[in-house]
């Protein structure tokens, strides 16, 4: 492509339509909505329907290599183009859109319910998970992209469990093994494992909950990342038998401080909120045990 063939080209970074008579080649894009300032980083006019965490005027969430959005209105997942309709009442009706759905019907004030059932998959209702393994899954990976995970290196995997065992989130990539006063670690294959009910109430049905639990566990993929800093192997001090669960509840406060910062969590169900809250304060409890338990056996050694 020739550069002359390079500046006559209508479209610019994540599918903007450019509109270089403003302000120069590349320095304001205009949608179907509203125009953006590419340089500031900030829309023009005020969000049609805005999101109550953040300003009005933010473009693409503060962060445009995870998020896009065409039409200037909401943010859109970007795996594929994939579009999840949430209707923002809470309800736990979430659905996958598909490539027939037309996108300005989405971002009318009130879509037409038989347009967004016959062009998509429902992934929940109230009652919890109505989709096949298979949707789900592909749901998942999705949304799994704006909680900042590469789903070409992390793997994503369902386990279904039963509706009187706990629900949840894990992301794995390490083996442990202690050796007296030492503690190695390996790296393993990453993974983000997915605990759902598979009958029954979900978190699932949450969509800003799900998003809320995958940035704790993105918290936690970040922390090993720093540990083991480009390395295979790593070894820890044990300076007590108690050393682990003393890291473990300081991995867990750090992670759940940036799950509540997070947009996604403002927006997550009362439930799930009151959930994370009593989780934040059972790993305070427990890092308070834990030192005192090892204060008292290091004086004993002294002793």
């Amino acid at each position: 492509m020739t550069s002359d063939q390079c500046f006559s080209y209508r479209f610019g970074f994540n599918g903007y339509e450019k509109d270089d008579e403003v302000k120069g080649s590349g320095n304001s894009y205009s949608t179907h909505f509203r125009q953006n300032d590419t340089r500031l980083g900030r829309w023009f006019s005020r969000d049609p329907k805005a999101n109550a965490s953040e300003s009005p005027y933010v473009s693409l969430g503060n962060n445009p290599l995870i998020y896009t959005d065409v039409l200037g209105d909401t943010l859109l997942v970007t795996n594929d183009g994939i579009l999840i309709y949430d209707d923002g009442k809470n309800d736990g009706n979430i659905f996958y859109m598909n490539e027939n759905y037309n996108r300005d019907d989405h971002f009318l004030k009130k879509p037409k319910p038989s347009l967004i059932v016959k062009n998509s998959v429902q992934i929940s209702t109230a009652s919890g998970v109505v989709a096949t393994e298979t949707h789900l899954l592909k749901y998942l990976k999705a949304i799994s992209i704006n909680a900042g995970f590469n789903v070409n290196e992390v793997n994503v995997a369902l386990d279904p469990v039963a509706t009187n065992k706990y629900e949840g989130m894990s992301c794995g990539g390490r083996y442990e093994q202690a050796q007296g006063d030492k503690l190695i670690l390996t790296k393993s294959p990453e993974s983000l494992k997915i605990q759902y009910h598979k009958k029954g109430p979900s978190y699932i049905s949450d969509y800003y909950g799900t998003l809320s639990l995958m940035t704790h566990e993105r918290r936690h993929k970040a922390q090993w990342d720093n540990l083991f800093n480009g390395r295979n192997s790593i070894t820890l001090k044990r300076t007590s038998p108690y050393s682990e669960k003393i890291r473990s509840a300081q991995r867990e406060i750090d992670a759940i401080n940036v799950q509540l910062k997070s947009a996604f969590h403002k927006k997550s169900s009362p439930s799930l909120k009151k959930g994370i809250k009593l989780y934040l304060e059972s790993n305070q409890q427990k890092l308070k045990k834990y030192k005192k338990l090892e204060n008292e056996y290091l004086k004993s050694l002294k002793n």
